[in-house]
Formats: structure tokens, sequence, C-alpha cells
């Protein structure tokens, strides 16, 4: 059952990547299917005869095509999964061991002169924008940015996630989500003044090297650009 469990993690996260690699979302992936669809089943979706004689053609090609492109990026985003966890798993393989890995309280094994030194990890956080097309069509709303911050350390709820923008061309940006987590309880208090977002986020705690994202919507054809942030607990 652990097994799995860390399976179905990794599935998660792998599937998040692809979903942000594709520059699109769940409603997204869904579209993309009806509008197959919709285009190329022709001469009435409800008969049998025609989706047989439709397969045969332009249907066909457009499903494996979707389907290729699906699971090149599905792969890509499995590899870079795969790999930040390998840098994770070098960096536990390379910490200090004990001098006598065998047997640390045997006599054969000489009692080690200890000298500590004490080193704190400088907390460090990192920002990175993700620039793609709006999901569900709004009113003026022609591009998106999703804002991605990960930290080395772990942010104790209930944490603040503040963010400045090169400029005043987005709505959004009150609210914030954790991806590896799904599930997350907002706070009021989030709110846009200018080229400035807040984002309260009360449950769960942010843990290392773990995502918050908080998704803006251009409405400008520019994108949204952060250029600073804060995140700390209240």
């Amino acid at each position: 059952m652990e097994m799995l469990h860390h399976f179905a993690h990794f599935f998660m996260r792998a599937a998040l990547r692809w979903i942000i690699f594709l520059g699109t979302s769940p409603g997204g992936i869904i579209s993309q299917i009806v509008l197959i669809l919709l285009s190329e089943v022709k001469g009435g979706w409800w008969k049998l005869g025609t989706w047989r004689t439709n397969w045969r053609g332009g249907l066909r090609r457009a499903i494996y095509a979707l389907l290729s492109v699906w699971a090149i990026a599905f792969f890509v985003s499995a590899v870079m999964t795969i790999y930040d966890d390998h840098q994770y798993l070098v960096a536990k393989a390379n910490a200090p061991k004990p001098v006598c890995q065998v047997c640390p309280s045997c006599s054969t094994c000489p009692p080690p002169k200890v000298i500590i030194h004490t080193v704190e990890e400088t907390h460090k956080c990192w920002m990175t924008n993700h620039f793609e097309p709006p999901g569900p069509r709004k009113e003026n709303v022609l591009t998106a940015t999703t804002v991605i911050i990960h930290c080395n350390y772990k942010v104790e709820a209930p944490f603040t996630v503040q963010l400045e923008f090169a400029a005043d061309n987005f709505i959004g940006g009150d609210s914030a989500f954790l991806p590896d987590e799904g599930i997350v309880m907002t706070g009021a208090g989030g709110y846009k003044r200018g080229r400035m977002t807040f984002a309260v986020v009360n449950s769960p705690s942010l843990p290392v090297q773990e995502l918050v994202t908080v998704l803006v919507l251009g409405t400008t054809d520019q994108y949204p650009r952060a250029i600073r942030y804060a995140i700390g607990s209240k």
C-alpha cells in the first residue's frame, strides 16, 4: 500500500506538470476532445455508422495526433519529475554518515572525536512565471500567467503570498493553490491593489520543496510578469 501511495503521489505530480507543460487546464483537455469530435464527426454523431465512416477518415488521424502530443508531453513531464526526485535522493545519500556504520555502539568501534559545527541552511525560495493561454474564455481576458513559488523550508500555515508585477495589466491573484496538497483553505483578506496582489492560505502548511501557485489573467496581449514576491507565516 505504501508503494501504491508513492506511485499515486508521483503520478499526480507528473500530471500537474503535464497540464502546465501543455499550457492548459482539465477543462481545456476536455475542450480539445470535444472540438475534435464536433469538427470531424459529420453526418449525425448519434449514428453508429457515422462513427465507423468517420473513423476511417480524418477522425482517426486527429485522435492519433492528439494522443501522440499528449503522450510526448506526459513522458517529458514524468522524466522531469523523476529527475527532481533523483536530485533529492542524491542530496540525501551524500549527507554525512556515522563513523562506524555497521555497529556504532560496539566495543570494536572506537569512539569518534566529536566536533560539532552547527550550520543552518539559509531559508530560500524561488519564483518563476509560467505564461499560458487563458482557460475558459472570459471577457477582456487575453493572456494568463501562473506564478510558481517553492521553498527549501516548510512554511507554516496560515501563511501569505504577496506578489508585485511589472505592470497593472491583469485581474485575479487574490488566492493561492497548493497543487501537491489538493485541498486548500484560503483565508479572508486577499486582494489586488494596482500591481500588487495578496493571498492568504489558512491550511495546509507548505511542505519543503512543494509548490504554491497564483494565477492571474491578463487584460492585454502582454503577459503579466511577477518581478518580486514575499511569502511567510502570519
